[in-house]
């Protein structure tokens, strides 16, 4: 599934093979069946995800606990929850696949993005 995220950034930019390789050896590629969270109300995110197949959706819920959906992610695009990200403090969201789906990751380690 690497191919898929190669095509689109080749699409965005112009890169090496060699600046690819290293790309591609920092990544992880991960299956997750429907319904399954990656992100829960309350962790710190510490990825970047290109989803190469499927659907996600970015939702939070309100006092009364009705869940209401921000955003979707959709086949050659991200999710994320950018503040958490960046500031390393606790996510106000939840992140779920609606079907089965591909990602491809980067994790955050000691405050670098590999």
């Amino acid at each position: 599934m690497f191919e898929v995220f190669e095509k689109y950034l080749r699409q965005k930019v112009d890169i090496s093979d060699e600046d690819l390789e290293v790309i591609r050896a920092a990544s992880v590629e991960r299956k997750l069946r429907k319904w399954q969270s990656i992100l829960h109300e309350g962790e710190v995110w510490r990825i970047t995800c290109f989803i190469a197949s499927g659907c996600f959706r970015l939702y939070r819920f309100d006092k009364n606990g009705t869940d209401h959906t921000l955003r979707f992610g959709v086949e050659n695009w991200w999710i994320t929850d950018q503040e958490s990200f960046n500031q390393e403090k606790p996510s106000e969201y939840n992140i779920e696949d609606l079907a089965a789906t591909t990602v491809i990751i980067w994790q955050k380690i000691n405050g670098r993005n590999y």
